[in-house]
C-alpha cells in the first residue's frame, strides 16, 4: 500500500502505511553478506562425534561434552585418525573460495 491510501483499520481523516512486502516487523531483510565460511577439520569431528557421546554419555551437558570431544581430538587422535577431516575441511576451504570470487565478481566493493 501507498502512502495516502487508507489502510484496513484507518479511522476517519487518518492514513496508516502498510509495511512494504519482505519486511519483518518493519526491520529491512538480513543483507546477504556472501558464502558461509570454510569449516573447520575440528568442526567436521565435533559434528560426527557429538551424537555418538550424547548417546554413550547422556548425563553430560554441552561444555563438557564439547571439553570431552575436544581433548580427543587434541590427545587421543592420531594424524592418520584426523586426516579424512582435514581433507573435508580442505575439500570445503575449496568450495568457499570459488563460492567467495564468484560472489565477489557479482557484489564488488564500493569504494570510499
Amino acid at each position: 500500500m501507498v502512502k495516502g491510501e487508507k489502510a484496513k483499520g484507518a479511522g476517519k481523516g487518518e492514513e496508516k502505511v502498510k509495511k512494504e512486502e519482505g519486511k519483518k516487523n518493519g526491520k529491512d531483510k538480513k543483507e546477504d553478506k556472501g558464502p558461509k565460511r570454510a569449516v573447520s577439520a575440528w568442526n567436521f569431528y565435533y559434528a560426527e562425534r557429538c551424537p555418538q557421546v550424547k548417546e554413550e554419555q547422556p548425563d553430560l551437558e554441552n561444555k563438557e561434552r564439547m571439553a570431552f570431544i575436544g581433548d580427543e581430538w587434541k590427545n587421543k587422535l592420531s594424524e592418520e585418525e584426523k586426516q579424512p577431516y582435514v581433507d573435508m575441511a580442505a575439500e570445503d576451504k575449496e568450495r568457499y573460495e570459488k563460492e567467495k570470487a564468484e560472489w565477489d565478481k557479482e557484489n564488488p566493493k564500493e569504494k570510499k
